[in-house]
């Protein structure tokens, strides 16, 4: 055993032969960054499409193009996209959607609403079982007025069975 001490006792002086320096303890016990970011958090999450808050963000159409809204899981609980919507000045907003079953073996569907800013339902569709995509034309809207879509699956049963898939609005 005394043997086993002088040894790691001999490896400590070779490896340490000056000991450690000042600025060497500074820098252990006050680590300065390399670098830094503005905001890390831009670049470890994507900008988040759809959530289980009302929208509080208008999206501009016209001047941004179409809105794309990742459905990840889109189950009993309403998701909404995260902005608010203008219709064309013509009244039209166009809603794309694809969607497909998260567990195989069933075919859910989807509802899909259009609520104006107020938080009340303008119109109401129904999806095809899934997988499924459609093109929805909603006409009639006030150019005025700002509209959001929520997204929810349709009770199968006597539970929900979740779908995923994207929704792109557009005029």
């Amino acid at each position: 055993m005394k043997k086993i001490w002088f040894l790691c006792a001999m490896l400590v002086c070779f490896i340490f032969p000056n000991g450690v320096s000042a600025v060497e303890v500074d820098a252990f016990l006050n680590p300065q960054p390399v670098y830094q970011y503005e905001n890390p958090a831009d670049e470890l999450f994507p900008k988040q499409t759809r959530g289980l808050s009302l929208p509080q963000t208008f999206w501009n159409i016209a001047s941004s193009g179409a809105y794309t809204a990742n459905l990840v899981e889109v189950g009993w609980q309403e998701l909404y996209t995260n902005y608010y919507f203008q219709s064309s000045t013509d009244g039209v907003l166009f809603l794309d959607y694809s969607i497909r079953s998260v567990e195989s073996g069933y075919s859910p569907k989807m509802m899909i609403r259009l609520y104006r800013v107020n938080g009340s339902v303008v119109s109401t569709y129904t999806t095809g079982n899934s997988p499924s995509a459609a093109c929805i034309r909603i006409t009639g809207l006030n150019y005025s007025n700002l509209y959001y879509f929520s997204f929810q699956a349709v009770r199968t049963g006597l539970s929900y069975k979740s779908v995923t898939g994207t929704a792109k609005v557009y005029y």
